[in-house]
């Protein structure tokens, strides 16, 4: 039986020892660009936060569920410590205190009012449009929209 593997090889090659029904094919992309109302009041304050400084580390862990709030407090730890920005989007864990899976953009001004200036924290929106706006994307659990091109498209 067939078997892919979602993931570049460029980042883990296809190990020697694996029989040759299983392929390293890459990331899955939308054939489509989505879509974004950039006019909503949530989409103009990240679009604004964006423009404030340089490009964030983008970090979200989707459908993945583990302590949110410890979480964000290692992640805004780590971005202090490196001197940078960092895009939180909450999904299931709520990141940043958002709004998770349910709420749409969802975060209101409350909770970006109580994180630092360096972090904002973002509900469920479009990685095609989102990731490109950053320095760089956690690859979990979504693909990046420009993948690492892949050195060896045949590796069996």
């Amino acid at each position: 039986m067939p078997f892919a593997k979602l993931w570049s090889p460029s980042f883990v090659p296809k190990p020697r020892d694996w029989p040759s029904e299983v392929r390293v094919v890459g990331s899955c992309r939308l054939a489509t660009q989505q879509s974004v109302d950039e006019s909503t009041d949530e989409c103009r304050a990240l679009l604004a936060w964006l423009d404030e400084g340089p490009p964030p580390i983008f970090v979200g862990f989707g459908s993945m569920v583990f302590d949110g709030d410890e979480a964000t407090a290692i992640i805004l730890a780590a971005a202090e410590r490196a001197d940078c920005r960092v895009l939180l989007q909450s999904g299931y864990s709520q990141l940043g205190g958002g709004a998770g899976s349910l709420g749409g953009w969802g975060t209101n001004a409350r909770i970006r009012a109580a994180l630092p200036s360096r972090a904002f924290v973002v509900g469920p929106c479009a990685h095609t449009w989102l990731l490109p706006k950053v320095a760089a994307p956690n690859p979990y659990p979504y693909p990046i929209p420009n993948p690492i091109p892949n050195p060896n498209p045949n590796p069996n």
